[in-house]
């Protein structure tokens, strides 16, 4: 058998460890019951929602483009609309630029879509990474066996693909930190020195 060399060490690059570090989303209530989402299904559903909605709108837009072509190439090029769905770009639909943290999760939650053949990823034929809703009834028909990869993705990557792809929202929604919900609490509590009266 071939002999594997060891893997080196990888260091952060200057950039990478100058990033404030954010940790990844905690469960917001520990004292929630059995029936009560934990934060990462919660989030799951978000993302599930979020495509869903994405999709939506590309369709819509899609069949407003095909209306605009001569009478008789719009029946084919519905018929192909319906085949193909609306994929929207994978970039601008999981990256979010104020968050290298949340974009790793949004990637992780998405791969569950997946995994349940809800959501699937291709390229487009320009090459870019396209991602999409998989109809009710195609998810509930055929579902083939889920293949994986792995994907490397550093903080130097998720800058560079933020700004090729000129992503400045996040289409999935911007979790609160816990960092930004401790500040958010503590500027809405009345401050001692509102609420103590002077002698």
């Amino acid at each position: 058998p071939p002999v594997r060399k060891p893997r080196a060490k990888r260091t952060p690059s200057q950039e990478e460890s100058e990033e404030e570090e954010e940790r990844p989303d905690v469960v917001k209530n520990p004292q929630r019951n059995a029936n009560q989402l934990s934060s990462v299904e919660e989030n799951i559903n978000i993302v599930s929602k979020t495509i869903k909605k994405r999709s939506r709108d590309a369709y819509k837009a899609r069949i407003a483009e095909i209306s605009q072509l001569p009478h008789e190439e719009q029946a084919a090029a519905r018929k192909r609309a319906k085949k193909t769905g609306a994929q929207v770009c994978a970039i601008q639909y999981m990256f979010n630029p104020s968050s290298f943290t949340q974009t790793v999760e949004n990637l992780f939650h998405y791969s569950f879509l997946v995994k349940s053949g809800v959501g699937r990823i291709c390229l487009a034929q320009d090459g870019k990474p396209q991602v999409a809703a998989v109809p009710e009834k195609e998810a509930k028909e055929k579902h083939k066996p889920a293949k994986q990869a792995i994907v490397s993705l550093t903080m130097r990557d998720w800058r560079r693909m933020c700004k090729a792809y000129n992503v400045k929202k996040a289409d999935i929604p911007n979790r609160k930190t816990a960092k930004r919900a401790a500040a958010e609490a503590a500027a809405a509590r009345p401050s001692q020195s509102d609420g103590e009266e002077e002698e």
